[in-house]
């Protein structure tokens, strides 16, 4: 609408991942078994665009998990229950990362920007505003690197 205003601030990438050792890892090797996934409830764009792939290519969608909670949806994939797809920085910052390891055949790129969405007049309390979407840029810009 006409009286907001949006910044992005940071692109999140999303990664397929798997428990370690659920296959040989090859490139080349299909996604087979064709297994199932561990995704948010119906309505969340990560989860919609890995259907899409998927069907697209042929490989049928199975939902193992439908997981609001990103720690529960890491620490299922770590105990084997499906596969999920996941933040890529979130990876090296948790203490089960060595369990899991990101599926490299399914050839899907998924990116994501988070956006600073506030309304065009704010008068006094811009100044407000301007602090709080910068602390998201850098908050974002720490967990990058």
């Amino acid at each position: 609408p006409a009286n907001l205003a949006g910044t992005v601030v940071a692109t999140e990438k999303f990664v397929p991942v798997r428990v370690r050792g659920a296959s040989g890892g090859s490139r080349k090797e299909p996604l087979d078994p064709p297994g199932a996934w561990v995704v948010n409830p119906r309505g969340c764009f990560v989860r919609e665009s890995l259907r899409a792939h998927l069907e697209k290519s042929g490989t049928p969608f199975s939902i193992a998990a439908e997981v609001h909670n990103l720690d529960l949806q890491f620490a299922l994939v770590a105990a084997g229950i499906g596969r999920g797809v996941l933040p890529a920085r979130v990876l090296a910052r948790r203490g089960l990362a060595r369990r899991i390891e990101v599926v490299r055949n399914l050839r899907w790129d998924l990116r994501a920007n988070v956006v600073f969405v506030r309304a065009g007049h704010l008068g006094q309390l811009e100044l407000a505003a301007k602090f709080l979407e910068e602390s998201l840029r850098q908050h974002y810009q720490a967990r990058a690197a």
